[in-house]
């Protein structure tokens, strides 16, 4: 988050991992020697007892050693959303210290698979195998084909396109303490969003491609200064890779999944698919090809001077196309050449590269584990684009300590020299969860030979947070990890991880070259997942979480004049305090934000300021919480994003979540800001989403649902008391959803899944108390879907009317489509399914009009936002300028404005009028224009009521203000459009203001509080 509170994530992680490492007297420091070894010392190394594994699967996915064995009794690929969340938390029943408030908010392996087992949770129900990505195309091709153009008719409001509030451009660090008084600014970097990777024209420098992990495709024209998504009408956002032809840029061949997220959001990126378009991006069609199961593509290329030849990178191999993607040929497999031993399975490492300047040759490597400590690296090579393939000197690395385990490799070749190339692994270390500097190789005989170039701690830890020092031990290599190298220059490299670091003499010693905190001079954004020089230009671009960055002068840093800036303490509170001496060091290389006008954030949840709806405010997974006012957005907290919550009334007091409920507030608009959950944190933790809703008419009260039980405060988050005694499973329990009724905040329902400690099977329940937790109820139906409930709303003003949503997967042939949305008008004790036009996608979200005379109703899906009210039988699409298949996690209406916000994991924060705006005495012509919305805001309102009607030049128009027994409390007999009428003396209560000319009227609704 931003001040002392930024990357939360790593902040506690990094005292404790200190404090132990020093505890351990140096156990870890310099314990391994790295060998490479020619191939004439393989047999021997066999021979004298290193025995090769029967199962490699089993290693890919050693990192999670929840996944097998004892915890995971089902193999990976077949394994259930109930199975899988089973054996996460048997695992951590039995590594309580993984969880402990030190250690828990650090971005290792156990937080990247929550994210991922919450997003199957969401989306899935408990019994089925995640959804895949192909399952989503054809829901979302099938709901096309009926439904071939959006909802446009009917709409009482003519306005009701969707407009994007984004961000669009690089948020700005909020400062950390008062702008007027001080220049500080908080040590983290904000962002857009995760790029996986970037493709170039070799005619030119302006035109550009970009592909998300969630965003789709995004092309420029003039070099990055503005950018288009030319991939709208695919309903699958996660992009693994781009690939373009040279002489016809129109085509373009696109890898779905996602690569550095282990395939993403669906399975591990299982049933990924290639698609094809030949008119720039309006229209796709996926490429009908057999590349295997149970794998994603990583890379593809087309040839740059013979357009039909396309090469694709799989896990399982090596396949290529001569005839422009119709028909595939696999001329590689992951099996080891002869005179290489293999057993089945070895898993091909996507690290293939194919040089522009070298176009014919292409490096393909894989990886063998001999035994806990002996891993091996095999390197085939081609010559003509990928048709046949030699066998290279295979590389065996052996590591004297077996809790180490490689993890994640890339390769390089040298534009200067195609005989050069280097292989780098980063290994994951079994105790910490985490990886760090493994093995740096090289050939200058294009694989006939290898040298060992590097080695921790001698060379630093590249891929740590901070210095690369023995106390940095942090990393994520198996999530990002780049390679590069100078194109003129075979020994100038960078490896990139969380940061980048630089060597200018191939490899023996790196220099730090940018930074995630600002302590050292602007910088890029942390987590690098795709660099490369530009053609023509030698510009370098790097696609990071927080979107592109381009520098001209990419050059590494100095390790001894940055030691020299410090002031003593060598941790990450140096960085929060920004300790170093200011101005003492700067990175030589200077980046260019050119990412603005990509908009792929990733949000969780948003909320709107009531008092002042410029204020937008949503949660975003690794770009912390941002907040739009005015137009303008900023990053207020850091690490990833949550439940955002903004004060009815004083927008200066707003909340924000971490992950596993860590809550934090501020009072004075984030100048500073302090925890407010530590009491309940260490006796019941959140999950991953902590569901938290806050009581409008009176803010103290607000209420947070963790893993085990309710809690509530009633004095703005001071003191927390537990209102539940929910009876809980030993293994799993958690709550779903949560919702207090606006109108009474005593009536308060939670949605609460747990898994039978002796069945292992998932139990659902929807508890609801009418006097604060005093007593809870399970109203529970039987007509439910046997699956977990994603969201519940209740009407704002009438407690009595419940709405829930389920997520239900997107398999075709699942019943529970057709009954995972419900309605009830007596408070749950019956229930009606109206589920009817909704297409074959879990719901998400759920927003409910108070003010609409006709029950206007929102739901937010995995393909988009659907409407229904009385009059109508059954669900619309009300989608119009919203990007089609985008995944709406989170809907929020503000009544005041008459407005709509949606948030989206992958397209950012969208906005539309209200599809039923509610207009009364049925004489349309005040109705004739789009912009005659009469807006009320805030609403709840304490002392002031803002009223504004966008249409200024009507003369002869009467404002009224009405109480609820129609008396008169207010009127301005020549409204001019806009006014501010004192309400300090009016009675809590509802009231009705009429705006009216002769005979026709316009009617808006605010409720009055303490």
């Amino acid at each position: 988050m931003k001040n002392t509170i930024t990357k939360c994530s790593i902040l506690l992680f990094f005292v404790w991992s200190v404090t132990l490492l020093n505890a351990q007297d140096g156990k870890t420091k310099g314990n391994k020697n790295l060998t490479v070894l020619p191939s004439k010392m393989l047999d021997r190394i066999e021979k004298e007892g290193i025995k090769e594994q029967d199962n490699e699967e089993q290693y890919e996915y050693e990192a999670e050693a929840w996944l097998q064995a004892p915890y995971l009794k089902t193999p990976f690929e077949k394994a259930t959303v109930a199975e899988l969340t089973i054996a996460f938390h048997l695992w951590r029943k039995e590594h309580p210290e993984e969880m402990r408030s030190d250690r828990r908010h650090k971005d290792d392996e156990l937080v990247k698979f929550q994210r991922k087992l919450y997003r199957w949770q969401m989306d899935n129900r408990l019994k089925d195998v995640p959804s895949q990505s192909k399952q989503r195309l054809d829901a979302f091709v099938e709901y096309e084909k009926q439904n071939p153009v959006a909802a446009s008719v009917n709409f009482t409001n003519p306005d009701g396109n969707w407009r994007l509030l984004g961000p669009v451009t690089d948020p700005i660090d909020l400062a950390y303490t008062d702008p007027s008084t001080s220049s500080n600014k908080s040590v983290d970097n904000a962002g857009l969003g995760r790029l996986n990777c970037i493709e170039f024209s070799i005619w030119d420098t302006l035109n550009i491609w970009v592909g998300t992990s969630t965003g789709g495709v995004w092309k420029t024209w003039n070099g990055g200064k503005s950018w288009i998504n030319i991939s709208m009408n695919l309903p699958i956002m996660e992009i693994s890779d781009i690939a373009i032809d040279q002489s016809n840029s129109n085509v373009i061949y696109l890898a779905t999944g996602d690569r550095d997220g282990r395939g993403g959001w669906y399975g591990n990126g299982i049933g990924s698919q290639l698609y094809k378009t030949t008119d720039g991006g309006n229209t796709w069609l996926p490429i009908d090809a057999d590349f295997g199961t149970g794998t994603f593509i990583s890379n593809l290329w087309v040839h740059p001077r013979r357009s039909n030849e396309v090469v694709v990178v799989k896990q399982n191999g090596m396949y290529k196309s001569v005839d422009g993607g119709h028909t595939w040929k696999q001329t590689l497999t992951t099996n080891y050449q002869p005179p290489f031993a293999s057993p089945n399975n070895n898993f091909f490492k996507s690290a293939a590269y194919a040089d522009l300047a070298n176009p014919e040759r292409i490096y393909a490597l894989y990886r063998k584990r001999y035994s806990a400590s002996a891993f091996s690296f095999q390197i085939q090579k081609s010559d003509d684009f990928g048709a046949t393939w030699r066998v290279m000197d295979s590389i065996k690395t052996t590591i004297n300590n077996p809790k180490f385990k490689a993890n994640y490799q890339k390769i390089a070749i040298a534009s200067s020299d195609p005989n050069c190339v280097y292989l780098y692994s980063s290994e994951f270390d079994s105790d910490f969860h985490q990886d760090r500097f493994g093995a740096l190789a090289r050939t200058l005989d294009g694989g006939k030979t290898w040298e060992n170039r590097g080695q921790y701690p001698s060379v630093p830890n590249t891929q740590g947070w901070i210095l690369g020092d023995s106390s940095d031990i942090g990393s994520q290599g198996s999530y990002d990890l780049v390679l590069t190298i100078d194109p003129k220059n075979r020994d100038k490299i960078f490896i990139s991880g969380v940061d980048m670091w630089g060597s200018l003499n191939g490899g023996m010693t790196f220099d730090k070259t940018t930074f995630w905190a600002n302590s050292l001079g602007e910088s890029a954004h942390a987590d690098h997942h795709w660099g490369e020089y530009q053609p023509n230009s030698g510009s370098y671009f790097l696609a990071t979480d927080g979107g592109l960055y381009k520098t001209r002068n990419l050059t590494p840093g100095n390790n001894e004049k940055i030691n020299d800036c410090k002031n003593g303490r060598n941790d990450l509170f140096e960085l929060i305090t920004q300790a170093f001496t200011p101005g003492c060091y700067t990175f030589p290389t200077q980046w260019e934000f050119v990412g603005n006008g990509i908009s792929n954030n990733e949000f969780y949840a948003i909320t709107v300021s009531k008092s002042n709806p410029s204020i937008v405010m949503g949660g975003a997974q690794d770009n912390g919480t941002l907040a739009r006012r005015d137009g303008v957005w900023y990053a207020v907290l850091g690490g990833d994003g949550f439940v955002p919550m903004i004060h009815p009334t004083n927008p200066k007091i707003y909340y924000g979540t971490v992950y596993y409920g860590w809550t934090i507030k501020t009072e004075d608009g984030g100048a500073t800001y302090r925890t407010v959950s530590t009491a309940i944190d260490s006796v019941d933790q959140g999950d991953w989403l902590t569901p938290m809703e806050m009581y409008e008419a009176n803010p103290n009260i607000i209420v947070q649902g963790r893993m085990a039980n309710i809690w509530r405060t009633t004095d703005g988050s001071n003191t927390w008391q537990q209102i539940s005694t929910f009876e809980n499973s030993e293994i799993y329990n958690t709550t779903t959803a949560l919702a207090i009724a606006q109108s009474n905040a005593n009536t308060i329902l939670a949605a609460r899944l747990s898994i039978n400690a002796e069945t292992f099977q998932p139990e659902y329940t929807l508890y609801k108390t009418a006097n604060g937790g005093t007593t809870w109820t399970n109203i529970w139906n039987p007509d439910f879907p046997e699956s977990g409930i994603s969201d519940i709303a209740i009407h704002p003003t009438q407690a009595n009317k419940i709405w829930v949503s389920f997520n239900v997967g997107y398999e075709a042939e699942n019943p529970d489509h057709s009954r995972k949305l419900f309605y009830s008008e007596d408070g749950g004790t019956t229930w009606t399914n109206i589920t009817t036009g909704l297409p074959s996608v879990p719901i998400w979200s759920i927003a409910v009009q108070g003010d609409s005379p006709v029950g206007a109703v929102y739901v937010g899906t995995g393909v988009g936002v659907f409407y229904k009210d009385a009059t109508k039988n059954a669900f619309a699409e009300f989608q119009i300028g919203m990007p089609r298949g985008v995944m709406v996690t989170d809907l929020k209406i503000h009544e005041g404005v008459g407005k709509i916000y949606a948030g989206t994991y992958g397209r950012g924060i969208w906005a539309a009028n209200l599809y039923d705006q509610p207009y009364d005495g049925g004489v349309s012509s005040l109705k004739r224009n789009h912009a005659l919305l009469l807006n009320a805001y805030p609403n709840p309102a304490h002392d002031v009521v803002k009223i504004e009607w966008d249409d200024k030049n009507e003369p002869d128009q009467t404002l009224s203000i009405f109480d609820i027994y129609g008396r008169n409390v207010h009127t301005e007999n020549d409204f001019q459009g806009k006014t501010t009428v004192n309400i300090t003396q009016f009675p809590v209560g509802v009231y009705t203001i009429q705006l009216k000319k002769g005979s026709e009227l316009l009617v808006k609704k605010f409720t009055k509080i303490q």
